[in-house]
């Protein structure tokens, strides 16, 4: 009677070595079954996007468009090209949709949900350029680490597009409630690197997104917890 060896696990029935996940299959792996400390780390560093993150950032661009008139002339530039004035636009669609949605109790479907990832990067990625770019000019100090933290989001999303997924804004509905205190924080920023701090609008506005797509999680989790 013969032996019944078991499969080993890195070896198929052909022999074949077994292949390491994809990094697209790694970044749709649930956070729970993450297993080492890098990945982790990758996990964390990842943007991700949920209805209260994107209703936070329309609301906190809106905010800065009514209180600071050089945003607003940037907004809307007479001298501005076509193609600048169509990327306007579709950020601008983007920040409405993301300002309605929480509002809206339906599943979001795959081309909304590319259309509202894109639009928020893309904005990252711009107030990243912007910000970065008067910080390197005009003054050198620390606030370079903001743009430069925008850009890098954008960047993880852009390549997780060319690999061919879209990363999933979180199906999750979000309530007033549970934003709030996120719109709280966002919005004292806002005010306060305006009226006291004084900074230039594309600062302002990164320091704010960079709240909303890295830390408000973190804060809405906290508050959720010691309800």
């Amino acid at each position: 009677m013969g032996v019944r060896i078991p499969p080993s696990p890195y070896f198929d029935l052909n022999m074949k070595p077994l292949q390491r996940k994809t990094f697209r299959e790694q970044y749709i792996e649930d956070d729970s079954t993450i297993q080492t400390e890098t990945d982790k780390i990758i996990a964390w560093l990842t943007p991700k996007y949920d209805e209260g993150i994107l209703f936070i950032i329309a609301c906190s661009t809106l905010l800065l468009l009514l209180i600071n008139s050089e945003a607003m002339a940037f907004l809307f530039n007479e001298n501005d090209k076509e193609a600048i004035i169509l990327i306007k636009l579709f950020v601008i669609a983007g920040l409405a949709l993301s300002l309605i949605h929480i509002f809206i109790n339906k599943k979001r479907g795959e081309g909304q949900n590319y259309f509202m990832t894109v639009s928020a990067s893309g904005m990252s990625a711009i107030i990243g350029i912007l910000a970065g770019y008067y910080v390197l000019v005009e003054t050198v100090s620390f606030l370079i680490i903001f743009p430069a933290w925008n850009i890098i989001n954008s960047i993880i999303i852009l390549i997780l597009l060319r690999l061919g997924y879209v990363p999933k804004i979180s199906e999750e509905d979000k309530t007033i409630r549970q934003v709030l205190p996120g719109l709280c924080i966002s919005v004292l920023i806002i005010l306060s690197a305006e009226f006291i701090f004084h900074l230039y609008w594309a600062i302002t506005l990164s320091i704010a997104l960079n709240y909303a797509i890295t830390f408000n999680k973190f804060v809405e989790k906290r508050i959720t917890l010691n309800a």
